[in-house]
């Protein structure tokens, strides 16, 4: 039996973004990873193996897209924050 896109969606959003939450994605940004990892669920649907289970194959693709999310999150902070020094309202004018 072959699984469609619209039968994971379906079934397996809630899933999704639980997971995502608890792998540390924000709330504020669950949503728009949740549909990251659907996007990538989507583009490898064809390649699974249906005699499998569905539900570790979906949390690889969910830890992979949190991994990133962090990564990019702490470079994000790290290159915005400007040292301590920096921050007073003295300036060289």
């Amino acid at each position: 039996m072959s699984l469609t896109f619209e039968a994971l969606y379906d079934e397996h959003a809630s899933y999704v973004v639980r997971s995502l939450r608890r792998l540390g994605v924000s709330e504020a940004d669950v949503l728009d990873e949740a549909q990251n990892a659907f996007v990538a669920l989507h583009r490898h649907l064809a390649r699974f193996d249906s005699s499998r289970p569905v539900k570790p194959w979906i949390f690889g693709f969910c830890h992979r897209i949190a991994a990133n999310y962090r990564r990019l999150a702490r470079n994000t902070h790290s290159s915005t924050a400007l040292p301590e020094n920096l921050e007073s309202k003295d300036t060289p004018e």
